[in-house]
């Protein structure tokens, strides 16, 4: 059964193509259907299979013609009783003549107004609700609100590769561009970005829109949103491209917008180097694997792991601590080639590194998947769950060299310029720890994988001093805060020096 629109939406779209394209103008479909989503009207949202289908239900007013090659044109034709209605509209808001005044038994005579067509299009017949529930998915764009057949944990439909399926205007580009830091590698930028949130879960879809978010952050530390809708592929090269950049909440500012950190290892070392040349541990992580978010993932490993301070600072069920542990720790296990895979190849198995209250290892589960990311979380486990029965070998956990009398007891020293702290305090702090071995902390940096040591800056801590020997000197690189230095060393070790311990930076 054909659908239909009400003559108010059928004008609607007479004034509007009308004004775009003007009358007996021949222009390329491509081009009506962008005009169209500038506007807000998705003809799949209409109930139209693609737009070809909704114009040629106008054809009151609109002449297409396709030609060889799947090329159609479409040209906009003068319909007199649309022209007389918008013209009976437009002298609505104008002052009533005289003849009129105090004469209530004389109406103007009703006129058809212009309505914009929104959602699905009931059929005649019909009144299928979830065409009307449909409605709001791709305006509202949250995982309750998205089309049934399609949560945020479903992203089989979405582009696999941004630049390769999604076009990106030059007013998006541009408006990028001056709302983030200056030389910021936008085709980097969106291409991580967007596989991170398919991978993680971050990204809100319906069928036909989706949003996700970018690193960079609004004034509110919200971070900046791209939101991408599909459009007709028989008509264009990319299925998909860009309806809108929110950078409202992004003030004029020579810096740009700023970058939201990825966990507190990059204060080790990464955050010094230019964006260009740091490491993304989220992004690797994506390229590897996918689930459904962090929440779901933290929460199901913190319920069989022995009970630790999986956050610091923040609510109990953020789990900042844990969420960098798991893949810090994976980076850890890639790079010692730990991971084994059974022997058909549809299930691999690394070793968390975290124990159950009874001391048994906790195992992570992953299962083949299709598309650019080869795993899937399936689970975790301990040896006794039948998945890992088959294994001739478990999975080692990740190992690093820890020795803890890092700093040479003598008086010298480098501290890098970057870092604003006192020659006076850190040779006393270097004098502390060297009467102290225990109060060496070991981390693992994984920007350039070596081996540090964190020492307390004071007596009562405060801060964490980041010492590197380089060329057999002790070299402060940075400075943590207590919080960040716990998050760093707890990846090693779960058990700190006391200055370091969990209960202490709580209270």
């Amino acid at each position: 059964m054909a659908k239909t629109l009400s003559p108010g939406n059928q004008l609607y779209l007479y004034r509007l193509l009308k004004t775009s394209f003007g009358i007996g103008t021949q222009t390329f479909l491509p081009r009506v259907e962008e005009a169209l989503m500038s506007d807000g009207i998705n003809a799949a949202d209409l109930g139209y299979g693609d737009v070809h289908e909704l114009m040629e239900s106008l054809s009151d007013f609109i002449e297409l013609t396709d030609f060889k090659g799947g090329r159609s044109y479409v040209r906009v034709m003068s319909f007199i009783s649309f022209d007389e209605a918008l013209d009976a509209a437009s002298d609505d808001g104008a002052p009533s003549t005289p003849s009129h005044v105090n004469k209530p038994w004389k109406h103007r005579r009703a006129t058809l107004k212009p309505i914009r067509p929104t959602g699905h299009v009931t059929r005649k017949g019909t009144g299928d609700p979830s065409l009307t529930a449909a409605k709001s998915a791709p305006e509202n764009l949250t995982p309750e609100a998205a089309d049934s057949n399609s949560s945020s944990t479903d992203t089989t439909s979405l582009p696999h590769s941004f630049w390769e399926e999604v076009h990106c205007s030059d007013e998006f580009l541009s408006q990028l561009t001056a709302a983030l830091p200056f030389g910021c590698d936008l085709h980097r930028l969106l291409t991580e970005d967007w596989q991170i949130a398919c991978a993680t879960g971050t990204v809100e879809h319906s069928r036909k829109q989706a949003r996700f978010p970018l690193r960079y952050l609004h004034d509110d530390k919200t971070p900046i949103t791209v939101t991408i809708a599909r459009r007709n592929a028989r008509l264009h090269e990319k299925s998909w491209f860009v309806v809108d950049v929110d950078v409202k909440g992004v003030a004029d500012s020579v810096c740009g917008a700023p970058c939201a950190p990825e966990g507190s290892w990059t204060q080790l070392s990464a955050s010094s180097l230019p964006h260009g040349q740091q490491r993304s541990l989220i992004y690797e992580l994506s390229c590897f694997m996918r689930f459904t978010n962090w929440n779901e993932l933290c929460s199901s490993l913190a319920s069989i792991a022995l009970r630790e301070a999986w956050s610091l600072g923040e609510a109990s069920g953020a789990f900042t601590v844990l969420r960098e542990y798991f893949f810090v720790t994976l980076a850890r296990i890639r790079q010692q080639e730990l991971l084994v895979t059974s022997s058909d190849g549809m299930r691999s198995f690394w070793n968390t590194g975290l124990v159950t209250p009874a001391w048994e290892p906790i195992y992570c589960i992953l299962i083949a998947a299709q598309g650019i990311t080869p795993w899937a979380l399936e689970g975790f486990a301990t040896r006794q769950d039948k998945r890992l029965q088959h294994l001739s070998k478990l999975p080692e956990r990740a190992v690093y060299p820890i020795q803890r009398q890092l700093v040479a007891p003598t008086p010298s020293f480098k501290i890098r310029p970057s870092v604003g702290v006192e020659p006076s305090d850190v040779t006393a702090a270097l004098q502390r720890s060297n009467m102290d071995w225990r109060s060496v902390t070991p981390v693992w940096d994984p920007q350039d994988t070596h081996m540090k040591s964190l020492i307390p800056l004071h007596i009562d801590a405060g801060k964490a001093l980041v010492v590197d020997t380089i060329d057999s000197v002790p070299t402060i690189t940075s400075t943590l805060d207590l919080p960040d230095a716990y998050t760093c060393a707890r990846i090693v070790s779960p058990t700190q020096a006391t200055w370091l311990a969990a209960d202490k930076i709580l209270s």
